[in-house]
């Protein structure tokens, strides 16, 4: 079970897995990546949906996640109501599988943290998850994007490359002008690992626990990766882990 595009039409389609396994299937979905950070602060990625890329033509087509890109409204595409429903049934399946397998290590999730986005997506997810581990607490305002203006200085005050800090910077400022917030997506995947995006609300405070943070679609994983360096260096005494609906393509992630 996977997805096709029919001009800007995305259709769950039960006979191919282009794009996604979106039926349970053992090491696919639900599957898990663990994530190495330089600090040896690694992270455990647990996905809902394995991507997968056959067809090479179809590559681009919505960063190879055409569904995520129609709940989105991007690049024009749309889904159904009629295919959202085909895949209610295999996402509750997947997502009881992924409960089993994250409360055979974690006894108990204190807390499930949405990553901050303008789509709600990731909260959504967040909400879906804490109906299955039923003593946790969705804390929606907990993390928050910086500033344009606050990556700015902190690019700029860096040790970074100089050419890559040129990029960086000049991809938030078109950001800037556009009157958006700066994204990792507005650089390339090489170097989203010099860019730390994410900061702590300071209405906010992180206490004690299990925290899983949530995120849509795991391309390079750099942002869940600062997301669980804010919180652990907020408090000594928690667990960090991941759970995202899409996994990176074919479970991995070139590591630099």
């Amino acid at each position: 079970m996977g997805f096709k595009v029919i001009d800007n039409l995305v259709i769950v389609d039960h006979y191919t897995n282009h794009y996604a396994i979106t039926t349970p299937t053992e090491k696919r979905s639900p599957c898990i990546y663990i994530k190495k950070n330089i600090n040896s602060l690694n992270l455990s990625i647990y996905s809902i949906f394995y991507r997968s890329v056959i067809d090479r033509k179809l590559h681009k087509l919505g960063d190879n996640c055409p569904l995520l890109y129609a709940l989105k409204g991007k690049q024009n595409l749309v889904v159904t109501k009629d295919s959202m429903k085909d895949l209610k049934i295999p996402f509750y399946q997947i997502l009881e599988i992924l409960k089993n397998e994250i409360t055979d290590k974690y006894k108990k999730i204190d807390f499930i943290v949405p990553m901050p986005s303008k789509h709600n997506l990731s909260l959504q997810l967040a909400r879906r998850l804490q109906r299955q581990f039923h003593q946790s607490m969705v804390l929606e305002d907990l993390l928050i994007k910086k500033s344009n203006r606050e990556m700015s200085e902190e690019v700029a005050n860096s040790d970074i490359p100089n050419t890559d800090k040129h990029l960086i910077l000049q991809r938030i400022k078109q950001a800037e002008q556009r009157n958006k917030l700066f994204s990792v997506s507005d650089i390339p995947p090489p170097i989203r690992k010099y860019v730390h995006p994410i900061k702590l609300n300071e209405t906010q405070i992180v206490e004690h626990g299990i925290y899983i943070i949530v995120d849509d679609l795991i391309s390079t994983a750099c942002t869940l990766s600062s997301a669980q360096q804010v919180l652990v260096s907020n408090s000594a005494e928690i667990d960090v882990l991941a759970v995202s609906l899409f996994s990176p393509v074919n479970n991995r992630i070139k590591e630099t």
